[in-house]
């Protein structure tokens, strides 16, 4: 296990690569390694755990009882999820992790993040304060997510999402983090029906793109 890329990951950011494998064996860190489109079932030992992906992509999906699913979120390197699971007291009901690439994960049990809270190592608080962290930015996004998708019309909720990652980059000049794919899902959309939503935006002289780079003109 490399610590010197692990030390790099949002959830341990502060924390020196020597202190690493202490909190792995506090915890009862589990390494797991998934191929491209498998799922991740949570098993007894880390289903009340934190994932932690160091290599690869994770999608998370609800499904309803018709077998129809959207994707709730779209993960790389460095994302965690699961912690509200492991806080929280609902059970995982419609809820299933793919992955989308062969992944590495790491399950750090959520309350053995807790427990080590309330001691004094220097790390062991940075690790708490980085989850909480890490929680407090995830409820932002899904206000944000809330906020695109409640749109009336697929036209803007494209606006809304292109007007969030203008602002997050601090330019009219950016490139998105989804491909169409990716961004149909995320806006609950067909891929077809957004690709026929941007060409009108582009013929109507409001934005410019090239693949994922967009320009907003106006």
């Amino acid at each position: 296990m490399n610590y010197d890329i692990i030390s790099e990951l949002p959830l341990f950011r502060g924390i020196d690569p020597s202190e690493l494998p202490d909190i792995m064996q506090c915890t009862g860190t589990i390494p797991k390694t998934y191929e491209r489109n498998q799922e991740i079932i949570p098993k007894p030992e880390i289903s009340d755990a934190v994932g932690i992906i160091i290599t690869g992509n994770v999608k998370i999906r609800m499904e309803d009882i018709w077998g129809n699913y959207t994707v709730a979120a779209s993960l790389t390197r460095g994302d965690t999820f699961g912690e509200s699971f492991g806080f929280g007291g609902k059970e995982r009901v419609g809820i299933s992790v793919f992955t989308t690439t062969k992944c590495e994960i790491l399950f750090m049990p959520f309350m053995s993040i807790v427990h080590l809270s309330a001691d004094d190592r220097h790390s062991h608080k940075v690790l708490f304060t980085n989850m909480i962290k890490i929680m407090a930015d995830k409820n932002l996004d899904l206000l944000e997510k809330m906020e695109i998708v409640t749109k009336r019309t697929l036209r803007d909720k494209v606006l809304s999402y292109l007007s969030s990652q203008c602002r997050q980059n601090g330019s009219k000049f950016f490139m998105v983090p989804m491909g169409r794919t990716e961004m149909a899902e995320y806006l609950c959309a067909d891929r077809s029906a957004l690709t026929r939503e941007l060409n009108h935006l582009r013929s109507d002289g409001i934005i410019d793109y090239d693949r994922n780079t967009f320009k907003i003109l106006v």
